[in-house]
């Protein structure tokens, strides 16, 4: 859990004005293991809020994503082609 100080400063400068929930990350995941997402295969679920999509003040785009979400969705791809290789 992030501390409030750093709770305030990101939701300062995220798109919705505040941060994700836990159970925003949850339902999604839901959904990656559910039969509604069987014919899914290979693809990126970016759960950001729209972070990704902002351009900063210098111009640049932050396509760099941190290597920790990066890692997130590594988990929850993993997680849903085992469930269905079962």
């Amino acid at each position: 859990m992030l501390d409030e100080a750093t709770q305030r400063r990101l939701a300062a400068t995220a798109v919705f004005g505040r941060i994700g929930k836990p159970m925003e990350i949850a339902d999604a995941v839901a959904f990656l293991v559910s039969e509604h997402a069987s014919f899914i295969m290979g693809a990126e679920l970016v759960i950001d809020g729209g972070q990704t999509l902002r351009i900063d003040e210098a111009g640049a785009s932050p396509k760099s994503t941190p290597a920790c979400r990066t890692a997130a969705q590594s988990q929850v791809v993993s997680a849903t082609r085992a469930r269905r290789l079962g």
